[in-house]
């Protein structure tokens, strides 16, 4: 028979061993490419702040992309604020144009962080408003990233649309983010959150991801 005195420490070293089987399941290698994807994608806070954010990107010299909505006139820019990274140019700087059209270039860009931070004014009604990533360029000085040509001959974006061919990301290397406040799935009557408008990144309707 174990001895009264034996008994905790019985109990503590199966108490170790079912901690150490228990340990964090491994992931597939579906969901390891997927976490470790670089990612160009939006935010939105609750003082109407829309955010351009990044995750994993490496050996980027050059980033560049425009935001736009799917209603102009409910997308007017006050101001940004810079992030994490150094702006090389952006039409925002610019007096005489409106600004309902966001474009930037960034250079270097690497790791995680957030690019910048538009400050627009809230607008009457945002139901159903939706932001969008478009235009995107990333250089490895001049070495295109994330990015690939249906035929495998052409290297650049100009090349391969010119040509006839699809430009598109690399699905296992990189994707970016739409963001739109919405209710209802595009097309249905079925709520998507509970019976609430809320900020997503799928279902962009009417550009959907």
């Amino acid at each position: 028979m174990i001895s009264i005195l034996k008994l905790p420490i019985l109990l503590l070293l199966i108490f170790i061993l079912v901690l150490n089987c228990e340990g964090d399941i491994p992931l597939s290698e579906e969901e390891k490419s997927e976490l470790n994807k670089a990612r160009l994608y939006l935010t939105m806070d609750a003082d109407f702040n829309l955010k351009v954010n990044v995750k994993n990107f490496n050996n980027v010299t050059s980033l560049k992309f425009i935001i736009i909505a799917n209603d102009s006139n409910k997308f007017e820019i006050e101001s940004y604020q810079l992030g994490d990274y150094a702006k090389l140019w952006t039409n925002l700087d610019e007096s005489d144009i409106a600004h309902n059209t966001a474009e930037f270039l960034f250079g270097p860009v690497n790791g995680n962080g957030m690019l910048c931070n538009l400050t627009i004014s809230e607008p009457n009604s945002y139901e159903n408003i939706s932001f969008h990533i478009q235009n995107v360029s990333i250089l490895n000085g001049t070495e295109f990233l994330y990015y690939s040509c249906s035929d495998a001959d052409y290297s650049s974006p100009l090349q391969c649309t010119s040509s006839g061919y699809a430009w598109s990301p690399i699905d296992d290397e990189y994707a970016s983010s739409n963001l739109c406040f919405i209710k209802f799935y595009p097309g249905s009557t079925d709520p998507l959150f509970g019976d609430e408008f809320e900020w997503s990144d799928a279902y962009c309707w009417p550009w959907q991801n």
